[in-house]
């Protein structure tokens, strides 16, 4: 029985993409692909989370598949690149192949494959990871136009590309009002991240600077943690009605993992400084795809991809949640 390894979760056996036959006649890289669906499938029929899934390859080796488990999990950071990266199995497996190799980080000759574009939070795992090539199944807009609409993650990310309608979250810098002042006053290092619920009541409060080295987890920034903390305190991967304060500009991942938390606001003070991680991701995701670090290959098994579609606005979570589009 195949498993989502991180979580040591069995997968249903009721759906199946296509039978063994049909998998060994498709091309390697469309193999790799549906490895990624078929974890997808699984996550979908087990209400684990949204209809997205990953794998890694290395030296032309299947080494892991994993979907999103959003809901289970209750964290908004559980997306299918970083549960797939951060799988047990792939740590002990880089362990053992390279020890040159940072624990829980990926090599340049790891490739990864995603079923659908990945949000910028993935993205920036993905890059923060070392791996430099990635396939896609569906971009964003062939995503959106089939009803899995995330276009506005990336217009909060990258403003000067509007294709949706609003931002899911208002950004401020610097703050104005005396409440958020107040709050800015209370930090006290470029890592600490205080989260404030409507009522003013402080629900996270953290200065998780000290993050291990050896973290097996590509998003495990400051803010991310704390994110997390506010997430367990509501027991809700939704941070409805909650303003998020740091000192300084976060990183792609804090950032995006702000707007999928659904929080209100996100207050800073300044700017990222060049030459911090924060800056080089804003900076490679403002270049040409062509001219980033990592390069993409798109519209790989594009059929295959497709087929989660119908599967996730037939699944019993879709029905229990109509107003979700992606997640």
């Amino acid at each position: 029985m195949l498993t989502n390894a991180s979580l040591n979760r069995p997968v249903s056996e009721d759906i199946e993409p296509a039978d063994a036959a049909d998998l060994s006649l498709l091309p390697t890289n469309e193999r790799f692909m549906a490895a990624a669906v078929m974890s997808a499938m699984s996550g979908v029929n087990l209400k684990e989370g949204g209809p997205f899934g990953a794998s890694i390859v290395r030296d032309g080796v299947l080494i892991c598949s994993a979907h999103n488990t959003f809901f289970a999990d209750c964290d908004p950071t559980c997306h299918a690149e970083v549960m797939t990266i951060t799988q047990p199995r792939v740590v002990l497996l880089y362990v053992a192949a390279d020890e040159c190799c940072p624990l829980g980080y990926a090599s340049s000759r790891d490739v990864i494959y995603s079923s659908f574009e990945p949000c910028p939070m993935c993205w920036s795992a993905i890059v923060s990871s070392g791996m430099k090539l990635l396939y896609i199944g569906l971009d964003r807009f062939t995503a959106a136009k089939n009803g899995v609409d995330y276009l506005s993650f990336y217009d909060a990310i990258l403003p000067h590309t509007k294709r949706s309608n609003s931002p899911p979250m208002t950004c401020v810098n610097p703050p104005s009002s005396y409440e958020d002042e107040r709050i800015i006053s209370m930090l006290t290092s470029p890592d600490h991240c205080i989260i404030v619920n409507k009522d003013n009541d402080i629900i996270a409060n953290s200065d998780s600077s000290a993050i291990d080295d050896f973290t097996t987890d590509p998003v495990d920034t400051p803010m991310v943690r704390t994110i997390r903390l506010a997430c367990r305190y509501l027991k809700s991967p939704y941070l409805h009605g909650c303003r998020i304060y740091t000192l300084v500009e976060p990183d792609i991942e804090s950032h995006a993992a702000c707007l999928w938390a659904c929080a209100e606001s996100l207050y800073y003070s300044t700017e990222a400084p060049p030459g911090s991680s924060a800056r080089y991701q804003r900076d490679q995701y403002t270049m040409e795809e062509s001219e980033r670090d990592l390069r993409v290959v798109h519209n790989c098994a594009m059929d295959i991809c497709l087929k989660i579609i119908p599967l996730w606005y037939e699944s019993e979570l879709h029905k229990e949640n109509p107003q979700l589009k992606a997640c």
